[in-house]
């Protein structure tokens, strides 16, 4: 229950009662001139410090007093991609919470659908600031919203065989969050059993995730992927285990002792361990799009500490062990484009790619560099996407749209948007051949099941969603990415549309088409936090996915209900996935 609201120097803050103690927010007003009330870094677990590193979660000590959390947190520790300067702090485990009304100690106030939020970022960078992620938008449409940080890269992922580190620790510190959410966010106006969790690229694979875990049962009741799946090549891999004792040589450390590596590990100051983590990569892995030595796996078994993830993603999905919850997922149109540019800044790549196509087929598939089967699936990927052609500038010109990206100054037509698949990008270069195909089997897993129905989105003209029950993709972005050049609507543009970012939307004309599809992105969003049907009130009716009906929604505008994205594209992987007998 409230406590008090205190006004100073022109500041009004307001203190709430949580199951550890009080806390002090304070009240700010919107980009659309509203007010709400903020409370940023909560802590929903005990600092991971010391021989906690590496640890699943454990719970906060209480505290006495009125605890502020009025400035937000740093982020979780983490090399940034573009310097890799070390950045943020072991002791990260927060949240934030932004709400317009307060329980206020009442039983008659009508608590509001809650959003938790997963940031993206290759499980290795991000956080969950207002600075990228603000609440604003999503505010006015009746929700709470919620962000968290979370343990990344080796201090969030590491996994040994043998010793007391079992894995996935950062997607641990993502239940802790949501059992916080569960206990106190009532006290916030919030509703505990009306909670969806939603992300983005590696925060996406994280909620696929959840619906995958026994962990998180009965945490959240529906859950939304934007570009990002559990069954992608990056966002899991069988077993980091030899990595882990990669990076202790590299780090000058030899041992065969499971327990040894970790407690030499937990001895290693963090910056140290933190900028060397990829070093557990072998050279061929290391040549691998979006690289990195620790994501998701499956876990070994630790006395004393949970299983999160007690399978591989696709045989929990074959099997029917996933929550049975409304879903959506989808892409951007121009999720790639970035990949291409990279290529063209680097004809060395082009070469490399063109004399060994193997590089493009992901590790985790199992299939022996050199190997014949590895050649052969090699092969008849490259003639699919560029015929007897050799993987030249010329040849990705031949199979790209009339969409554009400025190199040296000049308008290009470099969007593989038919040919090379969609990416995740988060201010850096990766590319996958299977991201759209493996969402797409993903949902066919889905709707096996009857218990289920998927919806396909789009993201403004031609990526897809999927609601499970529907699914679709968009085209418009906010802006011109800032990210080299690119021109389109490319891995992460979506988030534009969603969240408030101080000097992004500033400047639009409200009756500008980029406004009208935010506020139509934002309501169906919301839409589907609160009622589980994100085309309630709009003018196209959004049907979900079935097993016989492969719906998908193009938002735009003018948003559109079509069917079967990428019919041909998703038939050719079908039926070489099948014969090669892969599942991811």
């Amino acid at each position: 229950m409230i406590s008090e609201i205190t006004i100073t120097k022109d500041v009004e803050t307001v203190v709430v009662q949580t199951d550890r103690g009080s806390l002090r927010g304070s009240s700010k007003i919107s980009a659309v001139g509203n007010k709400y009330y903020s409370f940023q870094g909560i802590p929903y677990a005990k600092p991971p410090l010391g021989n906690l590193r590496f640890k699943s979660p454990r719970e906060p000590d209480p505290w006495e007093g009125v605890r502020d959390v009025i400035k937000e947190k740093l982020s979780c520790v983490q090399a940034t991609l573009i310097l890799g300067n070390i950045i943020g702090s072991e002791d990260c485990l927060y949240l934030n919470v932004y709400t317009t009304q307060l329980a206020n100690g009442s039983d008659s106030v009508a608590l509001k659908p809650v959003m938790v939020w997963i940031h993206g970022g290759a499980w290795q960078t991000g956080s969950g600031s207002p600075s990228m992620y603000g609440p604003d938008y999503l505010l006015e449409e009746g929700v709470v919203v919620v962000t968290i940080n979370y343990r990344l890269g080796v201090i969030g992922f590491l996994s040994v065989n043998g010793s007391d580190v079992s894995g996935n620790a950062g997607l641990k510190d993502q239940v802790a969050a949501l059992h916080w959410v569960k206990a106190n966010i009532a006290q916030f106006g919030g509703d505990p059993d009306g909670v969806t969790i939603f992300g983005e690229s590696a925060g996406g694979a994280a909620v696929h995730y959840h619906l995958l875990s026994p962990l998180s049962e009965g945490l959240f009741q529906r859950a939304i992927s934007q570009s990002g799946s559990a069954t992608n090549p990056t966002a899991f891999f069988d077993s980091t285990h030899e990595r882990a004792f990669r990076l202790g040589k590299a780090l000058g450390h030899q041992t065969s002792d499971s327990q040894n590596l970790v407690d030499f590990f937990r001895s290693v100051p963090i910056n140290t361990l933190v900028s060397n983590q990829n070093k557990g990569l072998t050279e061929q892995e290391s040549e691998r799009p979006l690289a990195a030595s620790f994501i998701p796996t499956t876990e070994y078994p630790v006395k004393g500490e949970d299983v999160f993830l007690p399978d591989s993603p696709w045989k929990l999905l074959e099997s029917g062990q996933f929550k049975k919850l409304p879903f959506i997922t989808g892409i951007n149109r121009d999720e790639g484009i970035v990949t291409v540019l990279n290529l063209i800044r680097n004809p060395l790549s082009l070469r490399k790619l063109d004399n060994n196509f193997e590089r493009i087929l992901p590790l985790s598939w199992g299939l022996e560099v050199g190997s014949e089967k590895s050649k052969e699936l090699a092969a008849k990927v490259k003639k699919f996407y560029f015929g007897d052609q050799p993987v030249s500038l010329r040849t990705i010109y031949n199979y790209t749209n009339r969409e554009g990206v400025k190199h040296h100054g000049e308008e290009q037509p470099i969007t593989l948007e038919k040919r090379l698949e969609p990416s995740f990008f988060s201010f850096y270069v990766a590319s996958s051949t299977s991201h759209i195909p493996m969402i797409h089997r993903g949902i066919q897993c889905l709707t096996r099941h009857a218990f289920i129905s998927v919806s396909f989105h789009s993201t403004l003209r031609r990526g897809c969603s999927a609601r499970v029950g529907g699914g679709g993709e968009f085209d418009r972005p906010v802006r011109q990415s800032a990210v080299n050049g690119a021109s389109g609507v490319v891995h992460g543009d979506e988030l534009g549309y969603i969240f408030y970012r101080k000097g992004l939307q500033d400047s639009l004309d409200p009756d500008s088409t980029e406004m009208k599809v935010l506020n139509r992105m934002v309501k169906m969003w919301t839409n589907f936090a609160k009622t589980g049907d994100p085309s309630e009130g709009m003018d196209v009716i959004w049907k979900p996915v079935t097993s016989k009906s492969r719906n998908y929604l193009s938002i735009n505008e003018d948003s559109t209900l079509l069917q079967d994205l990428e019919k041909e594209r998703m038939a050719f992987w079908d039926e070489v996935l099948n014969y090669f007998g892969i599942q991811q």
